[in-house]
């Protein structure tokens, strides 16, 4: 089976668990590997993104208890937010998150909350650890089917929306934001790592195609990506980090690039001493064969023997004669 063909899932296995993979992954076209690199962190975004939606709508929903009984009265018109005050407002009671409500400023002071909601004058922001969607009151209007509105009326919307309808298109959105913004990072990574890989190549002196280290790098950040899908799953559930967690993703997919090129020379170096050893053999063969194939140069090589033979024989003759003649003086 070609290295082209194989599955998705089988080609993610591969990368974790099986080092010997990694030559093939190199003497791939490299359009695999990104195809590859693609496809993961589709699957990472699709995954990270379901997650911050079950985040993101405990969220709204606390948003829209709190809209019902305790935030201020209020009127949106052409986009923008009037309030009865411009006093910045932060709200931090038992829901799970902080509201602050200010008109006056931007969303940059939502920065310093893990979680929470930002109500500013053009837009609203949900923010829940790493990630952050901002819709401004425009596109609320728009997707509402809403002109301008005031606090009443918007509830009443919120009451009577297709919530499933409005998951589906946060999901996507979601699943796009992440998918450009961790994609980014990843490539940056990758483009380190194939540097490394590089560099590793020449000193041990392997003659290696630049494509082919990338072929390595994007299959050598397999479990690194796993791992940052459970690290930013456990973030947004918990709010835990690992506060190193980007130097031990590099270390992670460092440690596959350069065993696996340290393996590739190893297989190099037993494949070159096989070939070696068949060549003489087939060498060895050859001689015999042509031998026996050309009976003048077997006659020869039988007359050569011979003459060395006579030649041998005259002269211990010689040292016979020579040692009879000494007995005879004496």
């Amino acid at each position: 089976m070609e290295n082209s063909k194989i599955k998705f899932f089988k080609r993610v296995f591969l990368s974790v668990a099986d080092f010997d993979s990694y030559q093939r992954f190199a003497m791939e076209k490299v359009i695999v590997a990104i195809k590859y690199l693609l496809t993961l962190m589709l699957v990472f975004s699709a995954i990270v993104a379901l997650i911050s939606l079950y985040k993101l709508s405990t969220i709204l929903n606390s948003a829209k208890r709190y809209l019902e009984t305790d935030f201020p009265d209020f009127e949106i018109i052409d986009g923008k937010l009037h309030l009865e005050s411009d006093e910045e407002i932060i709200i931090q009671s038992d829901m799970p998150q902080v509201v602050i409500i200010d008109t006056a400023s931007d969303s940059e002071k939502l920065a310093i909350y893990e979680t929470g909601i930002g109500i500013f004058e053009d837009k609203i922001v949900l923010s829940s650890y790493e990630t952050k969607i901002e819709y401004s009151y425009l596109e609320l209007q728009t997707l509402f089917n809403m002109k301008n509105v005031n606090r009443q009326e918007l509830i009443q919307k919120l009451n009577d929306t297709n919530y499933i309808a409005l998951a589906i298109i946060i999901y996507i959105s979601l699943i796009i934001s992440l998918f450009i913004i961790y994609t980014g990072w990843t490539v940056g990574n990758a483009f380190i790592i194939t540097l490394l890989g590089f560099i590793m190549s020449r000193l041990y002196l392997i003659k290696m195609k630049f494509t082919s280290i990338v072929s390595i790098s994007f299959h050598a950040l397999t479990l690194a990506i796993i791992l940052n899908i459970v690290h930013v799953i456990v973030n947004i559930l918990t709010g835990f980090s690992v506060k190193y967690f980007n130097t031990i993703y590099t270390a992670v997919t460092s440690v596959y690039v350069i065993t696996a090129i340290l393996l590739i020379r190893s297989n190099i170096i037993k494949q070159q001493i096989a070939l070696q050893y068949l060549l003489d053999q087939k060498i060895n063969k050859e001689d015999e064969i042509f031998k026996e194939e050309d009976p003048d140069k077997k006659k020869e090589e039988e007359k050569k023997e011979e003459e060395k033979d006579k030649e041998k024989t005259k002269e211990d003759n010689k040292e016979e004669k020579g040692e009879a003649k000494e007995g005879g003086i004496a």
